[in-house]
């Protein structure tokens, strides 16, 4: 939501934690830009160009970014080597284990091809990227997806005890805020993001998560 619900030096400092993880991957899952931000798309190149990863720096674009310079975003993404994943799957190898990367759209905006996106050997997990969680609730029945990362909900922003966000930009009520939610036919990581709709948080910090993943 950048430039006007996040300043340069959050972003910077947020590319920074991320690095310290020295990931293997890093992956984002949109809303860099704020909807009104026609003209910041290159604002962006700076951030992209700070991280670096083995197998990969990959997005999916969020409504926002829809709704503002798409184009131009793709065009920052190829300058500064992040690769977009939507309906695209990046396959890493160690050894003979194979990991599929791969995404789709976001549920408001973007084009969700569920054929291109898993079009990986069936024995190959995968784990898709997409902005908004509710896609989730939509895995067509017998997909393979071993887990989704998604963002969108901010985590609510604001937080009351014992109840969790006041209001969630969903149409599944509270279920998607944050965290590893169970989805009904594979789980879902939704990240509080970095950013903000809004300048205000409570009980809900930012976020620059650092996941582990290992074999069952």
């Amino acid at each position: 939501h950048y430039p006007y619900w996040i300043r340069k030096d959050q972003m910077d400092r947020a590319a920074k934690l991320a690095m310290d993880f020295k990931p293997d991957a890093i992956v984002m899952p949109g809303d860099f830009i704020d909807s009104k931000a026609t003209d910041h798309c290159p604002d962006m190149g700076p951030v992209f160009s700070g991280l670096r990863a083995p197998d990969g720096v990959l997005a999916t674009l969020g409504n926002h970014d829809h709704w503002c310079d798409p184009d131009g975003l793709n065009d920052e993404f190829a300058k500064h080597g992040v690769v977009n994943v939507e309906n695209r799957p990046l396959v890493v190898s160690r050894g003979s284990a194979r990991l599929a990367l791969t995404g789709v759209g976001d549920k408001w905006e973007g084009e969700i091809n569920w054929e291109k996106a898993l079009d990986v050997p069936e024995n190959v997990p995968r784990i898709v990227l997409s902005h908004n969680p509710d896609v989730a609730e939509f895995t067509p029945e017998g997909a393979r997806v071993d887990l989704m990362l998604s963002g969108h909900t901010h985590g609510g922003q604001v937080r009351v005890p014992f109840r969790g966000a006041i209001r969630l930009p969903s149409e599944f009520g509270n279920k998607n805020e944050m965290g590893l939610v169970e989805g009904p036919r594979h789980r879902v990581y939704v990240t509080r993001g970095v950013g903000c709709l809004r300048p205000v948080r409570f009980l809900c910090r930012p976020e620059v998560t650092g996941l582990v993943l290992r074999a069952a």
